[in-house]
C-alpha cells in the first residue's frame, strides 16, 4: 500500500513538472506587466473560427510565451460569429508577432481550418536584418507548407520572404507566394467593438 502511494506521488510530481515545461500558466510578477499602451499597427485577422477556439488558442500561446516576461498581451475583438481580430496594445516584436500567426495557424489540440492574416509596419529595431522588410507588410502561412515552423511575409512593394523560426533570417522568394494585401477597411477602427485582453 505504501509503495502504491509513493508511486502515485512520484507520478503526480512528474506530470506536474512536465506540464510546467510545456506551457503552464506561470507568469512574472504582476508589477512587471505593462500598463501603458504603446502605439503600433500590428493586427491579426482570423476567419472561420469560433470565439471559444480563438480564445483558447491565444491563451495557450500566452502560456508558452509569457512565462519569463510579458512578451505578448493580445487584445481579442469579435467581428462576427466566425471572424475575429487581434491587436497588441502594448506592442510586441516581429518575432513574437510571427510566432502568434504561426501558432494560430497550427494551434495545439484545436481542429480548425481558420484563415489567418497579419499586418504590421516593421522598423529597424524589430530584430530582422533585412532592410526591405522595414516596411508595411502582411504576414501569412501556406496551407501546403509542411515545415510548420515559419511564416511568410509580403511587403507593400511585393517583396516576398519566408521567415524561418530557426534563425529568423528572411529568405527571398520569387515569385511572391502572395501579393501584398491591404488590411480590410472594416479593421480601420476597432474602438467601438467589445474586446477581451488575454495574458
Amino acid at each position: 500500500m505504501k509503495v502504491a502511494i509513493i508511486i502515485l506521488i512520484v507520478l503526480f510530481l512528474l506530470i506536474r513538472k512536465s506540464k510546467n515545461k510545456t506551457g503552464s500558466e506561470s507568469r512574472p510578477p504582476a508589477n512587471k506587466k505593462p500598463s501603458t499602451e504603446t502605439p503600433n499597427d500590428k493586427l491579426i485577422l482570423i476567419k472561420n473560427a469560433t470565439l471559444a477556439d480563438v480564445t483558447r488558442a491565444l491563451k495557450d500561446f500566452c502560456n508558452q510565451y509569457n512565462q519569463q516576461e510579458y512578451a505578448a498581451l493580445p487584445r481579442l475583438y469579435t467581428l462576427s460569429e466566425n471572424e475575429h481580430a487581434v491587436t497588441f496594445p502594448y506592442n510586441t516584436d516581429l518575432t513574437i508577432f510571427g510566432f502568434a500567426i504561426n501558432y494560430l495557424a497550427y494551434p495545439v489540440d484545436i481542429k480548425w481550418q481558420a484563415e489567418i492574416w497579419g499586418w504590421a509596419t516593421v522598423y529597424e529595431n524589430e530584430g530582422v536584418s533585412e532592410p526591405d522588410i522595414y516596411n508595411k507588410l502582411c504576414m501569412f502561412y501556406l496551407v501546403d507548407d509542411k515545415e510548420y515552423d515559419n511564416v511568410y511575409i509580403t511587403t507593400s512593394d511585393n517583396f516576398c520572404y519566408k521567415l524561418p523560426f530557426t534563425n529568423f533570417k528572411p529568405k527571398a522568394i520569387t515569385p511572391a507566394k502572395e501579393l501584398f494585401k491591404n488590411r480590410p477597411t472594416k479593421l480601420a477602427a476597432l474602438s467601438g467593438i467589445p474586446y477581451q485582453d488575454i495574458d
